[in-house]
């Protein structure tokens, strides 16, 4: 159904998030036009005094203004920069001297007929500027005249006012003209039921409100400037995001994906953010050909409202981090930072750090597995807090004690900041970029949460300051944050930023991946049972440590890894900004444009893989039947090549060893509904994560 101009402004005005109508503002501003017309402040002669504009007795006026209208958007140059100009105009001014030029030209400019099926290049021809500069946003400027010229011809068309003073009784037809409008005869032009349908009944109501004819021209323009300023500037966006009325979902980008691939093809172009093209890649060969021309230092574009907040304090970091920082800048701390963390034997020395952690939490899994409808996502996410600080920052939260599981207790707070953080990059990103010219509620709600996390770094770090000893380095595993504290690349900025990312990447990522194959595991006896069995020829005893041996020989708990991150990734997939040319597919695409791969919707395709959605930890096991090779740019949960998760071997080892000692101590079951995932940038349980455990004999 669709809506009514009212229902579709309390709509839109009810789901802003940006925007909020204040009544005593429209208040205002109606006192504010009727002084002006009282005192002929504000008059048609003012408007038609200017050379460019038409005058109220021009009997094409009021097509010169739907015509205006339409096209008057989004007319931006930088500063310091001729920009696009007509006549020596710019902006507005510049649109109508393009008009009044093309008219002089025999242009049929104006007339609906022409504009509803104008082409690309006589627009750009009737827009053409006096420089080098093109009007902006060309493609979306057709589109509104397509649109609008439609919508004249079809349901307006000369039909307007009579339609409107139907509406509100002012007028009334007979029954001859009724039932002819009602069968959708055409009326003759110039035929007494034409000529007769309006003019007596408008001129009546301006006696009636004591306005000149000057005056209701007048109105009608600021209405209409109104009306089409707020269509247009909906053009620029993407409606199709938009919610309750749109077909795609921010939060359920893999949805969107399939949507788009069955509809379009393996390489699909969208402009979410006016002026920001993505290109989406569905097949392995082109995801691979994205990854060839990532260049020296790859681009991405992504947290940029968190890149804003932190270098908006350089006080407190010296970058964006690693996460939104591009170029050079990007590859000095990624250099430093993946130190120990780059090589296998490197992460195994933090086992012994991380391993009675995930011990102390199996014992905490007993004490609370008994309790009915638990989601164990916070437990997760616990679990997953108190290894990364001891592995980033060397210091213990005690996340599970009885003081850190109230709500106010740090942990409890952290956790919160993370997840709201991860939560508005995502609409940050590709959203209206507001939050550029001032803070947005949404930059405000991720700000509040940066800040809380960047107290807790600074503080951790501060006492972690206080007791270090270069000196004592000997003879043990040293922590990532010693490395970094000693490092003479690195100053406390960076350090400050880097424990930030650790926090902010750290706990959310692992703790969702877990909680997936956890689900997989639960829906799927047979895998379980082929994992305990691993499990329970690894580890002799339910408290026995995980251990390098143990690691190196967790072959089938490697396959039920693989298999989750095949079914649920971390993401939608790995998003780059082209360094060079490219061709997927067939398609040229130019450096610049952002591209983003769509793993998650390809790892589900049967052209790939057989029976995709049975999951089954087999198909990736070198002797079994069931195994097939398959392209190696299908399955990439962490990325691939220099930009790809720094942390990705120490997750991975975490995970293991948390799911070997999970299943050699329980037996895992489920409780809800099915599981899909919910994107916030990285893919998150849409549903509780109600899992069951039952002790093991």
């Amino acid at each position: 159904m669709a809506l009514g101009p009212k229902e579709s402004g309390q709509l839109i005005a009810k789901l802003a998030e940006h925007v909020k109508i204040k009544r005593e503002g429209i208040e205002k501003l109606g006192k504010q036009l009727l002084l002006e017309l009282e005192s002929n402040s504000l008059s048609s002669q003012n408007f038609s005094q200017h050379e460019i504009h038409p005058k109220p007795i021009d009997p094409w006026a009021i097509d010169w203004i739907f015509l205006v209208d339409t096209l008057n958007f989004c007319f931006w140059k930088l500063e310091n920069h001729a920009g696009w100009t007509v006549e020596g105009y710019t902006g507005y001014f510049g649109l109508c001297a393009a008009i009044k030029r093309a008219q002089k030209e025999g242009v049929d400019i104006i007339n609906p007929r022409f504009y509803s099926t104008i082409t690309e290049e006589k627009l750009a021809n009737v827009l053409r500027s006096d420089n080098e500069h093109k009007v902006p946003l060309l493609e979306k400027r057709v589109k509104c005249l397509h649109e609008v010229g439609k919508i004249l011809l079809e349901k307006y068309n000369d039909y307007r006012i009579p339609q409107s003073l139907i509406y509100f009784g002012a007028m009334e037809y007979s029954e001859d003209l009724k039932n002819i409008l009602e069968a959708n005869i055409l009326l003759q032009n110039g035929s007494e039921m034409e000529n007769g349908i309006y003019p007596h009944a408008f001129c009546n109501i301006c006696q009636r409100v004591e306005l000149d004819w000057d005056s209701i021209a007048l109105i009608l323009f600021v209405i209409l400037n109104i009306y089409f300023f707020v269509k247009a500037a909906l053009a620029l966006f993407d409606l199709s995001y938009l919610p309750f009325i749109g077909h795609y979902k921010f939060d359920h980008l893999h949805h969107n994906g399939l949507k788009k691939l069955e509809k379009f093809g393996p390489v699909v172009r969208e402009n979410i953010v006016p002026g920001v093209n993505i290109v989406w890649l569905f097949k392995p060969e082109d995801i691979q050909r994205m990854y060839q021309h990532e260049g020296k230092y790859p681009l991405r574009r992504s947290h940029l409202a968190l890149e804003k907040y932190r270098l908006d304090k350089p006080d407190v970091y010296n970058t964006g981090g690693l996460l939104p920082t591009n170029g050079p800048e990007w590859f000095r701390i990624r250099s430093v930072f993946q130190k120990g963390l780059s090589n296998l034997t490197s992460v195994r020395n933090f086992l012994p750090m991380s391993e009675p952690i995930i011990q102390e939490w199996i014992e905490y899994l007993h004490d609370i597995h008994t309790t009915e409808d638990l989601d164990y996502l916070p437990a997760l996410s616990r679990l997953f807090l108190e290894l990364t600080c001891i592995t980033a920052l060397d210091m213990r939260l005690y996340c599970f004690s009885e003081s850190e599981l109230k709500p106010r207790s740090r942990s409890s707070k952290l956790m919160r900041a993370t997840l709201t953080t991860n939560s508005c990059i995502l609409r940050t990103d590709n959203g209206p970029q507001l939050w550029h010219k001032f803070d947005t509620p949404l930059y405000k709600k991720m700000k509040r949460s940066q800040e809380y996390m960047e107290q807790v770094a600074v503080d951790l770090l501060s006492q972690k300051m206080t007791f270090f000893d270069d000196s004592e380095r000997e003879n043990r595993t040293i922590s990532l944050l010693e490395s970094y504290l000693s490092s003479p690349e690195l100053d406390l900025r960076d350090i400050v930023g880097m424990a930030a990312d650790f926090l902010l990447a750290g706990i959310d990522t692992a703790t969702y991946s877990s909680s997936f194959l956890l689900y997989h595991l639960a829906k799927n006896p047979e895998a379980q049972q082929n994992l305990y069995e691993e499990s329970y020829k690894l580890l002799s005893e339910k408290n026995s440590p995980v251990t390098n041996n143990t690691l190196a020989n967790c072959h089938y708990a490697r396959a039920v890894l693989k298999e989750s991150f095949r079914l649920n990734p971390i993401s939608v997939g790995t998003g780059r900004i082209l360094d060079s040319d490219a061709v997927f597919s067939g398609y040229q695409v130019p450096k610049g444009t952002v591209v983003v791969s769509q793993n998650q919707i390809s790892c589900r395709l049967e052209e790939y893989f057989e029976n995709p959605e049975t999951f089954s930890p087999e198909r990736w096991l070198r002797k079994h039947e069931k195994y097939k090779r398959v392209h190696p740019f299908l399955v990439l949960p962490f990325g691939h090549g220099p930009r790809s998760c720094i942390a990705r071997r120490l997750a991975e080892q975490n995970i293991l060893a948390l799911v070997l000692k999970i299943v050699r101590n329980f037996e895992i079951g489920w409780n809800g509904e099915a599981l899909d995932c919910k994107s916030l940038l990285i893919n998150k349980p849409d549903k509780p994560v109600t899992l069951t455990f039952k002790c093991r004999n």
